[in-house]
């Protein structure tokens, strides 16, 4: 969905947060942590439910083939019509295209390791802008391929908490915190039956990110999820509905640089009558 502001970069953290996985920046809704639980009697323990994750993902092993997937679909809830593409090719590397009914090219976001940009046009209007990388956290959370469970396995599982178990869209979950100490702080709720991850939360200094993942289907051997849910302000904003994945497509980092659009200065405003008749 399109958020049309004055403000650029406001709109450019807006659609971030709306689109579908890009990204979300859920502002406002109230967060606080609640105590870390025991793990109940013949119940797994937090580092037995951490090590069923990783196999029932289908293994580092198998994620260590992937350097990058394509995902393609559509929205469903306020954007029907509008088609998305998303590419994610390591490391962090991001592009997201959203593509009216028209077949035109609607929005262009993504994020590289040195600059993240946004492009959108509307109303014959091109709108754009351009940040370092590093001021875009929402777009490098996005662009990361592995959960962050995935990602430690190789190393060290650290800065993990079990807390009470929660239902989510019916399904009693695991809810495990991970509190690092240079990162948001991330809360993530494991199906029981699948261990598969149905709804992550993300509190930053804007507020709470949230996404819902569902209809989890495999990929070359590694479960998706291809039904994205995503919040803003605590109520559901936008489903989005994955139709294909590829995996390892073989499109060149070359990809993941900014469209000519991004890189074009903004028209400097007209000089006064006077200032232009006595330069």
């Amino acid at each position: 969905m399109f958020y049309q502001r004055k403000n650029v970069m406001h709109d450019f953290i807006r659609t971030i947060r709306s689109w579908a996985g890009i990204l979300l920046l859920s502002a406002g809704t109230a967060w606080a942590a609640p105590a870390a639980a025991p793990a109940p009697q013949n119940e797994p323990s937090l580092e037995k439910i951490l090590s069923l994750h990783v196999k029932a993902m289908g293994d580092v092993r198998n994620w260590d083939g992937i350097q990058m997937v394509r995902m393609a679909g559509r929205f469903e809830l306020q954007q029907p019509g509008v088609r998305f593409s998303e590419w994610r090719r390591k490391p962090n590397l991001l592009r997201v295209q959203w593509t009216s009914p028209q077949r035109e090219t609607v929005l262009d976001v993504g994020c590289n390791s040195q600059v993240a940009w946004y492009v959108s046009r509307a109303g014959g209007k091109i709108r754009r802008s351009t940040i370092p990388a590093a001021q875009a956290s929402a777009l490098k959370r996005k662009a990361v391929l592995e959960d962050t469970i995935l990602r430690e396995s190789r190393t060290v599982l650290r800065n993990w908490d079990r807390l009470d178990d929660q239902t989510v869209n019916g399904a009693e979950c695991y809810v495990l915190r991970h509190s690092p100490l240079q990162e948001p702080v991330e809360t993530l709720f494991l199906d029981k039956k699948t261990l598969y991850i149905l709804r992550r939360e993300v509190q930053t200094d804007k507020g709470v990110e949230i996404e819902e993942f569902g209809d989890y289907r495999p990929v070359n051997d590694i479960p998706w999820p291809h039904r994205l849910t995503f919040f803003e302000d605590g109520q559901k904003s936008e489903v989005a509905i994955v139709e294909s994945i590829q995996v390892n497509p073989g499109i060149s980092s070359l990809f993941f640089r900014p469209p000519p659009e991004a890189a074009q200065p903004a028209q400097p405003p007209a000089a006064p009558a006077a200032e232009a008749a006595n330069p």
